[in-house]
């Protein structure tokens, strides 16, 4: 696995989720993963939503060139110590 860089995601000021960038390869597309914190309402997943592909857009060839990307939501799950 390695290290993994970790982004935050605000609501509305607070911290309500965290999202990791999957650059994909050959084949493969590109995927901003997004772990909630907390359920998002319908509103506030649109948005983040629209927030990833705009990150895909400009820090991979997602939608350059006709390229696919995937978002994808997950639940955040603490394994403690």
């Amino acid at each position: 696995m390695g290290n993994q860089a970790y982004g935050s995601v605000l609501v509305d000021g607070f911290l309500a989720a965290i999202w990791r960038l999957e650059a994909g390869g050959a084949g493969t597309p590109a995927t901003v993963t997004v772990q909630e914190l907390r359920p998002f309402t319908a509103a506030e997943r649109d948005d983040v939503t629209d927030e990833a592909v705009a990150l895909l857009s400009v820090m991979t060839k997602a939608t350059a060139e006709g390229g696919a990307g995937d978002v994808r939501f997950a639940s955040f799950v603490d394994f403690g110590d």
